[in-house]
């Protein structure tokens, strides 16, 4: 017998030795695949990561400078809110503040002396006949005063009847540094 005999584990050895090859030369193929996958797939997301990081930077920019203008605007706000309040008080105060109305009637000097009248409009004045289209309700709400520079108060007082005539509503009530003797103040 000069050949050689292929026996049974002989066959199964070299088949598993081939297999064992095909496998080896299948794993490499899978590695290097996986490999060139992997180098693919790693450059994307780091490509990914650079976009995302100058993103970041950007809007890490852009909150510092709404975090300075929300700053700016809370200062304003601030200052408008300490405005509001002292406006707010000083139109309690001058609500609550009783002023006058002075109407100066002649000329000082040349031996004319003030004398103070106080003078009211009826509310009848206000609304109807000819004092109605000439006075301003806002100024009548008040304390009018009329500061007449006359040489005597009977003068004084018929200035004042002159310019506040009683026909249109006006009515001077009394004298506030001076008296007249014979002038009937209302009580």
């Amino acid at each position: 017998m000069g050949g050689m005999v292929i026996t049974d584990s002989l066959a199964f050895a070299a088949s598993s030795l081939l297999a064992a090859v095909v496998l080896l030369v299948i794993a490499y193929a899978m590695k290097a695949a996986a490999m060139t996958h992997t180098r693919r797939k790693g450059l994307r997301l780091r490509g990914m990561a650079k976009d995302l990081e100058g993103q970041c930077a950007g809007l890490e920019a852009r909150l510092a400078e709404v975090q300075a203008d929300l700053r700016v605007l809370e200062a304003e706000e601030a200052a408008l809110v300490i405005e509001t309040t002292q406006a707010r008080r000083t139109c309690t105060i001058a609500a609550q503040d009783t002023f006058e109305v002075v109407h100066e009637v002649g000329t000082p000097g040349g031996g004319n002396t003030a004398f103070d009248v106080e003078i009211l409009l009826s509310p009848a004045a206000m609304n109807q006949g000819p004092a109605a289209t000439q006075v301003e309700p806002r100024v009548w709400s008040r304390r009018n005063i009329a500061r007449i520079w006359a040489p005597s108060p009977q003068e004084a007082l018929q200035l004042a009847g002159r310019v506040f005539p009683v026909r249109y509503g006006y009515v001077i009530t009394r004298f506030l540094n001076a008296s007249i003797p014979g002038f009937a103040e209302p009580t």
